[in-house]
């Protein structure tokens, strides 16, 4: 089912790629297989993309050191 719910036909599920979470792995996958013209579909269960590390683990902090250290870089 599409993410409003109605069926979608069978032509609809025609991918090159078939991403399993969007954590950093699965976002990098997909964007790198969308980059190169393949058609990518995606699927997270939670209702936002960035998986498991991001929204709950440790990724964040380290989001946020690189960021400022980019930041005194400049």
């Amino acid at each position: 089912m599409s993410a409003s719910g109605d069926f979608m036909s069978s032509d609809d599920y025609d991918y090159d790629l078939f991403v399993i979470g969007s954590g950093p792995a699965g976002q990098r996958a997909a964007v790198q297989a969308a980059k190169l013209g393949k058609r990518v579909a995606l699927a997270e269960r939670q209702t936002v993309v960035g998986g498991v590390c991001l929204n709950t683990g440790t990724i964040p902090s380290k989001t946020l050191r690189a960021a400022t250290m980019h930041f005194l870089r400049l």
